[in-house]
């Protein structure tokens, strides 16, 4: 195998964080900050970050002597974890080397933006960072920010591959749909009419009563129109 190619490392950060070789070897993974870190790199702007940025997003508490301190101890560590290459050499900007550190975000957005919705559906494991604590201040936005983004993103791959699919598989798109927002109306809308396109026309009116308790209970409104009708 290419030495090049045995050297990349995969990141995960859609469903929760995990970090492994190219043969697939797990590595422990990093403090939390670190973790945020590198959820920063990844999803940074063209030109990657400033250094006074990364500090107002992850240590904006802090003294400006501390902050510095933390980016640099938050830089060292990742290196040790993700290789020295990991970086591109820029004194002005931080920025990940993405010819050693793939990312499933990165391939999940490509896939989604070139229309392969099957494999864009694959590579959404989960929301952004999964089971990490929120802190509180930038990154908290930031990471909302950016949760919210792919999380409807995923969203709409699911919707554009549910209405390519038939049977079974439109079915199991669709419920997958629903487990990631329970209160989306048309979701609920998609499976009635599977169900009802199967003959099954009491699980279709099942499904319209389950919609009718969920939004009423979550957002305390009744369906409308277009639900009542179907």
């Amino acid at each position: 195998m290419d030495s090049r190619v045995q050297n990349i490392l995969h990141v995960r950060l859609l469903g929760g964080f995990a970090l492994t070789t190219a043969t697939g070897e797990r590595i422990a993974p990093p403090r939390r900050v670190v973790r945020s870190l590198i959820a920063l790199l990844v999803l940074a702007p063209t030109m990657g970050w400033s250094r006074d940025e990364l500090i107002h997003i992850l240590w904006g508490e802090r003294s400006e002597e501390q902050a510095r301190a933390s980016l640099r101890q938050a830089l060292t560590e990742l290196r040790q974890v993700l290789g020295d290459s990991c970086l591109l050499p820029d004194r002005d900007k931080v920025a990940l080397n993405s010819t050693v550190v793939v990312a499933d975000i990165s391939a999940f957005e490509k896939a989604s933006k070139a229309g392969l919705l099957a494999e864009a559906a694959e590579l959404y494991g989960g929301a952004l960072l999964a089971g990490v604590t929120l802190r509180g201040g930038a990154f908290h936005d930031w990471l909302m920010v950016e949760r919210t983004r792919l999380h409807g993103m995923a969203t709409d791959v699911l919707g554009r591959l549910a209405a390519t699919q038939q049977g079974e598989d439109a079915m199991a798109t669709a419920q997958r749909m629903l487990a990631m927002e329970p209160s989306r109306e048309e979701t609920h809308r998609i499976i009635m009419r599977l169900y009802a396109a199967q003959g099954e026309r009491s699980q279709a009116l099942r499904q319209y009563h389950v919609c009718r308790d969920n939004l009423q209970r979550e957002l305390g409104v009744k369906p409308d129109d277009e639900t009542e009708r179907l």
